[in-house]
């Protein structure tokens, strides 16, 4: 496992599977998860539900404001898009961003995820739909000790909720995602009924048979339905 081992701890709060986390951004309230839950030259796939308030950055890897280095960071902000970027800092910085075009509201939640293929495409899903990609010129990013943080990137804090956080290093299909988003918003897709038989023929003998005797027996019953196509009714005697 990878168990948070620093930061201001946020609130536990309901989220939309049992519970979630509230972050301050005015109480600089994080969470810090080691590096090593992601390679730095391998494919990654990380998101959460999210609900912003005043916005700031859902989670970030890598980097610390100072020097070379790179991030890989997923962006919300009230009244603004959903975002994610990529940026690498070798001697000056080179970003490669996607900018959503699902607008966040106070007060609700939203299923956000980034995935970087680890070659050359990062892409940027909210509720199931991929909103932009881009291609990135850097596979192999410099190896970092700041980990894996939620709610915060260099020294941006979120204002905001999140639930539900998934992180693995590999690139998850839009597939994928649409049914982690879809399986909490809504198991309706998921459930599927049989059509209801129809046109078979129906035969009613409640009573079963009577007067029975050793060559023959009377059988109450009739025919109630002939279904779609010809029907036949047959008895049969004897044990087989």
């Amino acid at each position: 496992g990878h168990p948070a081992t620093s930061g201001t701890a946020p609130t536990a709060v309901a989220g939309v599977i049992g519970g979630g986390q509230s972050f301050s951004s005015a109480s600089s309230q994080y969470l810090d998860v080691n590096s090593g839950i992601i390679a730095d030259a391998a494919p990654v796939t990380f998101g959460a539900w999210a609900q912003v308030n005043n916005g700031g950055q859902l989670m970030s890897r890598g980097r610390d404001g100072y020097g070379d280095g790179w991030s890989l960071d997923l962006a919300g902000t009230t009244g603004t898009s959903f975002s994610a970027a990529v940026t690498v800092t070798t001697g000056g910085a080179q970003t490669w961003g996607v900018n959503g075009t699902t607008v966040a509201s106070p007060g609700t939640w939203y299923h956000v995820m980034a995935v970087w293929n680890g070659a050359d495409t990062f892409s940027l899903y909210v509720n199931g739909a991929m909103q932009g990609s881009t291609g990135v010129g850097k596979t192999i990013l410099r190896s970092s000790t700041i980990g894996f943080w939620f709610g915060r990137f260099f020294d941006s804090f979120l204002d905001g909720k999140m639930d539900e956080v998934r992180i693995a290093r590999v690139a998850r299909s839009p597939a994928w995602i649409w049914a982690s988003w879809m399986c909490a918003a809504s198991n309706t897709p998921f459930i599927a009924y049989p059509a209801a038989l129809t046109g078979w023929p129906a035969v009613e003998n409640q009573a079963g048979a009577t007067n029975i005797a050793l060559t023959s027996a009377d059988l109450v019953g009739y025919l109630s339905s002939t279904g779609d196509s010809a029907t036949a009714v047959a008895v049969y005697w004897g044990a087989t």
